[in-house]
């Protein structure tokens, strides 16, 4: 689902976005990372160098000089125009699958874990599914993210962008900000771009999917990584992650594909169409963007809709646990206590059922925590982090002086909210060593991120303090 907490401007962001003086101020937010070296040849020697700062006719991915590499720099201008190209982002156009390049959305500085000094990834995009569709032929572009082209025995891990699986834009952008902590700790990430409800990113071929479409695009991009990430130097199962309406898709993975990942990481996912669906109807859920979700996603209003919708049910993960004694891969759950679109107690159902215990009823309300956040087993596997200042998208914070530019509630909650990233990723590791994972059994976008480029000018015009 999309994101909530920082307020609408009158601003023509996609004109910012194409001035050179907001590329430039974005460019100033860019976190300080090293690059693994490339090598070059002098007839004589191989040498290593940095392809983000020199050139060379011919760079390769080893030491002796004897595997070619192509690399294709990205520019922070053409990074700043492919944002805002509504049909080009993640639509598989002029794919080079032998080209890697370094992509300045790595190092954009704004999440709630930093990046300074993290090792910048490098990428390389490719076509994972092609499908006909009523519009025409629809591809879809999977990119994949790596501490070098030339690497060995990595783990696996599959990113799902949020945008309310109605858009990509800075959605994406978004799950650049975590990609390089993962890729750190070993992790190959294929991040994959699926077809979209609405009308308003990508390509007509790829839109006005129907929300069993896209799921069949998540199940897609699991079957390409398992046929391909060898070529990557990544083994075992992968790991499925996903922000928001990525979180949905990761946790479906994670449940109706359970044999084929070894575990899950869901940041603020919607999971339970049901208990959704009789909040709105009995009145005790009244955000507008998120009713607005809803209803696109069961295609029609929301007094017209019953439980007993199949779509409504599929995607109801707790009590397909709990009904039909489903074995899940481990999840790991991380949710914000304030955040207004994607209810806490969704999460909270999704961890009872997966401990086997009573599922909070639709009329209860979550009780507050006193602490910063609080941490629940789901059963021996699975885990429940709640964020008490936490909004949607809280692992995103622009500048923690500023409440309504950080959704991970502030300075205090921000450090609280990067020491989980961090326990995320040591779940992600832990569960991708394991060669026969756990079960655990039971008996999402970020639209707001088309905002990016105006807070930073705010921020770095007004706060030249930059909060850290």
């Amino acid at each position: 689902m999309s994101g909530t907490g920082i307020a609408h401007a009158n601003v023509d962001f996609q004109s910012l976005l194409d001035s050179a003086i907001a590329c430039a101020i974005t460019e100033e937010a860019l976190a300080d990372m090293p690059v693994e070296p490339l090598y070059q040849s002098d007839q004589s020697t191989c040498q290593p160098g940095n392809p983000a700062t020199q050139d060379a006719l011919q760079w390769f991915g080893d030491d002796a000089c004897t595997l070619p590499l192509k690399f294709t720099e990205t520019r922070m201008k053409d990074y700043c125009a492919d944002s805002v190209d509504k049909v080009k982002l993640g639509s598989a156009i002029d794919v080079d699958p032998a080209a890697w390049t370094l992509s300045p959305g790595n190092r954009l500085d704004v999440g709630a874990k930093r990046l300074d000094g993290v090792p910048q990834p490098y990428m390389q995009r490719r076509v994972y599914k092609t499908v006909a569709t009523p519009r025409g032929e629809c591809e879809l572009e999977m990119r994949i993210y790596s501490k070098h082209p030339v690497v060995s025995n990595q783990n696996a891990l599959i990113a799902f962008h949020g945008g309310s699986w109605t858009s990509r834009g800075f959605g994406y952008f978004g799950l650049e900000l975590t990609v390089p902590h993962y890729v750190e700790q070993g992790f190959v990430v294929f991040a994959p771009f699926y077809r979209l409800l609405s009308d308003r990113e990508s390509t007509p071929a790829c839109n006005q999917a129907t929300f069993d479409e896209i799921v069949a695009d998540a199940d897609s991009a699991l079957d390409w990584v398992l046929a391909n990430s060898n070529e990557y130097g990544a083994t075992g199962l992968p790991v499925v992650f996903g922000q928001s309406a990525g979180g949905h898709l990761a946790a479906s993975l994670s449940i109706d594909r359970a044999e084929s990942v070894s575990a899950g990481v869901l940041m603020y996912p919607p999971t339970d169409f049901t208990d959704f669906l009789l909040r709105v109807q009995q009145g005790f859920y009244t955000n507008d963007e998120g009713l607005s979700i809803l209803e696109r996603v069961i295609g029609k209003p929301s007094n017209e809709a019953t439980i007993d919708d199949p779509l409504v049910y599929q995607n109801s993960f707790p009590l397909r646990i709990q009904n039909d004694n489903i074995l899940a891969a481990p999840m790991m759950i991380v949710q914000g206590m304030k955040d207004e679109l994607v209810e806490s107690r969704q999460s909270l159902r999704l961890c009872q059922a997966l401990a086997a215990e009573p599922l909070i009823e639709t009329n209860q309300e979550i009780t507050a925590i006193s602490e910063l956040s609080t941490h629940r087993n789901c059963g021996d596997e699975s885990s429940l982090h709640l964020v008490r200042d936490g909004n949607h998208a809280l692992d995103v914070c622009l500048n923690d002086n500023l409440s309504s530019t950080c959704p991970a509630g502030g300075k205090d909650s921000r450090v609280r909210v990067a020491a989980i990233v961090d326990d995320a990723v040591q779940f992600a590791s832990t569960s991708a060593g394991n060669s026969q994972p756990a079960r655990s059994s039971g008996g999402g976008g970020l639209s707001w991120w088309s905002m990016l480029p105006f807070l930073i000018v705010r921020w770095r015009l007004l706060l030249p303090e930059h909060g850290r």
